[in-house]
């Protein structure tokens, strides 16, 4: 009604807004309305979603994908990068764990065990944090926009694959520590308990 005063256009309407259901199909609705109007009524898909639009939401959606890849390829190196200085200190007690007849198998299963417990630690503190974030940003597009937006959403498909990525990622990061740790000799054990062993017949 302001509009229409402002503008000095009483009881009269310009454009029209149609939300349409999910399964709907644009072309058909589209030509349904033409033939009910008059041929002076345009219907056409919004300004929203125009060419450019398009174009550019397509631009920001790879760039996103992008992104995501380069995280994921850093949090690889992150993870494996820790595992090495953590298996570099622990190459003593390895090797003795070796010399007392533990296999390769099971040293390697030690370090991925360890590796799936602090990915399932770190997958579920990302989705407390990740829901946070995503809750404080939701609210605070809807305080700028003055507008509530749809609240946060948990979705089957999104959920098991950022658990999958979260616990894969570990157990890859881990692989080459494991391999690593899994070829230390016995004899680094015995080496590395001499010193204390002299020093105690002493």
């Amino acid at each position: 009604a302001m509009a229409q005063q402002r503008f000095n256009a009483l009881d009269q309407v310009d454009r029209i807004q149609l939300i349409l259901s999910d399964g709907i199909d644009v072309d058909a609705m589209r030509a349904s309305l033409a033939s009910k109007l008059p041929d002076w009524v345009v219907v056409e898909p919004p300004s929203t979603q125009s060419t450019l639009a398009r174009e550019t939401m397509l631009a920001l959606e790879n760039g996103l994908r992008l992104a995501a890849a380069f995280s994921l390829l850093a949090a690889i190196f992150i993870i494996m990068n820790t595992f090495s200085m953590n298996v570099g200190q622990r190459r003593k007690w390895l090797a003795v764990m070796r010399a007392i007849g533990a296999t390769k198998w099971q040293i390697s299963g030690l370090i991925f065990r360890e590796a799936l417990l602090l990915g399932v630690l770190g997958t579920g503190a990302g989705l407390l944090v990740g829901a946070g974030g995503a809750s404080w940003l939701n609210g605070a597009l809807g305080s700028l926009f003055q507008t509530t937006l749809p609240g946060l959403q948990w979705q089957t498909v999104p959920l098991l694959t950022a658990i999958g990525f979260g616990l894969g990622i570990s157990l890859l990061g881990a692989l080459l520590p494991a391999r690593m740790a899994a070829q230390f000799t016995p004899l680094e054990g015995i080496r590395g308990l001499a010193p204390q062993q002299t020093e105690t017949q002493a």
